[in-house]
């Protein structure tokens, strides 16, 4: 059996639509609604609208999946909230860009990253997030260059009894393949902001106009460490430094998480947080930005 059947077994959990029962006096009415139940843990994971067409987890990511497994990517791992409510899976692609060097001389590579996400509670429908993952330390990135505005793939998987999920497969391999191409322009992004050294002297700044906003006080002596002292870092304070050590320390938050589904949503969401911060810094102060190793 291979990753990707195995990842789909996984998620194949049975569940049903159970009615919800209300009390009322010494009796009991149905309500409002359904719970979603798995029957083989019997736990309920979500509440639902009558009218919701219960389709499973297994069923709509499989041909997904089996599309983004033929397209250079390699199912990687999958995570679930509140027993199933919402799950991820992670596929990486056989391909990496290397961004720079480490300190022991190795390549720094980056490989891009797709988050497929669905859920039962229409928290999310079923939808592909575009991320890069640094080997060195596997910090999820948020990819934010142009180059991949417009690629967004919408996969919406319509939970009702009334209508037929559908997924367009050719379209879905077509956006998927430019994702390569736009990759080499992120690629050259990151390895820009690796060569973009910032003033120590500004760091004070930074941290009030760029990382408080976005960690908070009770985060902010962590992700400030993990600036200079996080996986793969030389000691420098450099625009990839800042970048890495927010994504390392989120990344890290979402490992050890029960919810690890929210956790990386809140990862990424976090990550766009900090880099819109960080482009509204750099542009207010270029006279304190050094070009290195150019």
């Amino acid at each position: 059996m291979n990753k990707l059947d195995e990842v789909v077994e996984a998620l194949s959990f049975p569940v049903v639509k159970v009615p919800v029962f209300i009390q009322q006096g010494e009796n009991y009415v149905e309500g409002v609604g359904c719970n979603v139940v798995r029957t083989d843990t019997n736990q309920a994971i979500a509440q639902v609208s009558s009218t919701y067409g219960l389709i499973g987890h297994g069923t709509a990511l499989k041909p997904v999946l089996a599309a983004v497994d033929g397209l250079q990517f390699k199912v990687s791992r999958y995570y679930m909230d509140h027993f199933g409510k919402s799950v991820m899976v992670k596929a990486f692609s056989e391909k990496s860009w290397v961004i720079g060097k480490l300190k022991n001389g190795k390549e720094d590579e980056v490989k891009l990253t797709l988050l497929l996400i669905n859920s039962y509670d229409r928290t999310t429908a079923l939808r592909i997030a575009i991320a890069g993952e640094r080997l060195v330390c596997k910090n999820g990135m948020t990819v934010s260059h142009p180059a991949f505005y417009g690629l967004g793939v919408d996969l919406k998987v319509v939970h009702s009894q009334h209508q037929i999920k559908k997924l367009d497969i050719v379209s879905l391999g077509n956006q998927v393949s430019k994702l390569y191409s736009a990759m080499d322009a992120q690629a050259e992004s990151w390895r820009k902001m690796k060569n973009t050294q910032v003033s120590l002297k500004a760091l004070a700044d930074i941290k009030e106009k760029v990382l408080l906003p976005v960690v908070g006080k009770r985060n902010l002596d962590s992700v400030s460490d993990l600036v200079f002292n996080g996986t793969g870092q030389d000691g420098n304070l450099t625009l990839w430094s800042l970048y890495n050590g927010i994504t390392e320390h989120y990344s890290r938050a979402a490992e050890k998480s029960k919810t690890p589904v929210s956790a990386h949503t809140n990862l990424y969401r976090k990550s766009k947080d900090f880099l819109s911060n960080l482009d509204e810094w750099t542009n207010a102060n270029t006279e304190q930005l050094v070009t290195v190793n150019a």
